[in-house]
């Protein structure tokens, strides 16, 4: 598509999000539907249209978001940052008589909600009646929901029982209560705005949770730069478990409360040419968590952080196998911060995928394979993109897969399943063919790290689920 890279990079640089390769095919069977609707000639012609025709185009903007943007969250993710934030502002009530808090990039609005409801079960509302909260995002779709605060069944289904008082159950939706639905505020702001929401300046907590992992590593640090200024003395700045950057060059302080992990603002920012400089150990920093981070403080202090003891592997796939997630997520999170390893990253994949995170999943799979290329690992992203229905990015892991072992029954199968979905007949029954062979010739199947639901019934129904497509 004439002018297509050109486009990508003007969206970079309007609203900050890098556009995988593997989304670039939807992405331009929507422009192209766009641009024959409206009349318009080109790419270069529509991206004029958009920046020369406010507000007239202002709807256009919200269709390509919508397009750009897929809201994905969940109710009561990741608890333990609940859990400390309810600590952190026990602890500053008697210095501050209000409290304010920023959810950037609110999505649907099940974070805002989370974090209302686990405040008024620890009883902040009874001693601080000053407190708000406010949902930001560019999609205004989402935004709707998240003001209706409509959720259907799936969307609720880890919320703890306890909090189900909070709701109205209306068929196979569940309403939030009026008196919550009104603490809440949310706006359209957009993070590359050179100014954060009202009050500016003056925010206590702000939560940016799996937001930032959309973007380029520069836009990151100058939307990290925003939220340090627009942060109270002190104040702590919740990011997702994927979501690091070197602390010493923000000026932030890495704190770790019962599993969450947050950071903490401390002295005056520095300037904007000492961030570029910076940008090369971000990246370093970014590529292996807060374990590095952690070591640099080490070798500048000259003390010696204790050796945080093994997770124990074969009670943490128990725990995934009998969907206990988060308890499984919180006993590699408390490892993994200090010491990266493969196995853990491809167990925590895992999980990630299992709560739907596809892009999260997707993430912690390739930073296993950055510390060690397990072949089991193409398996797993070759299965995690099979199930976000991108055929042609599971067939290209599946296949890497088969370059370490072109007898991987499972690989052939899932290959059979994906040249089908892209109506490719001849290579899906051949896939099948050798499936069947695979499976029938090898005694087990032996999965030695992934613990998804790869073989989706006994080898015997799989084998007929293979018959069926051959006939």
């Amino acid at each position: 598509m004439d002018g297509f890279p050109i486009f990508l990079e003007f969206i970079q640089n309007q609203i900050g999000v890098v556009i995988e390769r593997c989304r670039w095919r939807p992405l331009q069977s929507f422009l192209k539907s766009r641009l024959q609707k409206l009349s318009i000639e080109d790419l270069p012609s529509y991206q004029r249209f958009l920046i020369q025709s406010m507000p007239n185009s202002q709807k256009e903007w919200e269709e390509l978001v919508q397009n750009l943007v897929v809201p994905h969250t969940f109710f009561y993710r990741n608890q333990a940052d609940f859990q400390a934030l309810a600590k952190l502002i026990k602890e500053s009530i008697a210095q501050k008589p209000s409290i304010n808090i920023w959810v950037a990039g609110c999505s649907t609005g099940e974070e805002v909600y989370s974090i209302l409801l686990h405040l008024q079960e620890e009883g902040i509302f009874s001693r601080i009646s000053d407190l708000h909260i406010l949902g930001t995002d560019i999609h205004q779709e989402a935004l709707g929901i998240a003001q209706q605060g409509r959720y259907s069944s799936p969307k609720i289904r880890f919320i703890p029982q306890k909090y189900h008082k909070y709701f109205q159950k209306d068929g196979e939706y569940w309403q939030i209560l009026p008196s919550i639905r009104a603490k809440p505020k949310f706006l359209y702001h957009n993070l590359l705005q050179p100014h954060p929401p009202p009050p500016k300046g003056k925010w206590d907590f702000i939560f940016c949770r799996n937001v930032l992992i959309y973007f380029h590593p520069k836009t990151k640090i100058e939307i990290i730069r925003k939220f340090y200024q627009s942060l109270t003395e002190n104040g702590c700045l919740f990011l997702g478990y994927s979501e690091h950057f070197d602390t010493k060059a923000l000026d932030f302080r890495l704190e770790n409360f019962a599993g969450s992990y947050f950071y903490r603002k401390t002295k005056s920012f520095r300037s904007p040419s000492h961030l570029l400089l910076s940008l090369q150990t971000y990246k370093l920093a970014q590529d292996i968590g807060p374990a590095w981070i952690n070591r640099q403080k080490t070798k500048s202090s000259n003390s010696i952080l204790p050796s945080p003891p093994s997770p124990n592997y074969p009670q943490i796939r128990q725990l995934i196998q009998q969907k206990k997630l988060q308890e499984a997520q919180q006993q590699l999170l408390e490892y993994l911060h200090r010491s990266p390893c493969p196995k853990g990253y491809i167990l925590l994949a895992d999980i990630y995928v299992l709560f739907e995170e596809f892009a999260l999943g997707i993430e912690f799979y390739e930073r296993a394979l950055q510390l060690q290329k397990i072949p089991e690992v193409y398996l797993s992203l070759g299965f995690t993109f099979y199930s976000l229905c991108q055929y042609s990015s599971a067939v290209s892991y599946l296949q890497k897969r088969l370059s370490f072992e072109p007898k991987c029954a499972l690989s052939h199968f899932y290959l059979g399943i994906c040249h089908k979905c892209l109506s490719q007949p001849s290579s899906a029954k051949e896939h099948f063919q050798k499936a069947r062979y695979f499976f029938s010739t090898k005694e087990n199947i032996d999965l030695k790290y992934t613990t998804l639901p790869l073989l989706q019934g006994s080898r015997n129904q799989i084998l007929k689920t293979i018959e069926r497509e051959l006939e």
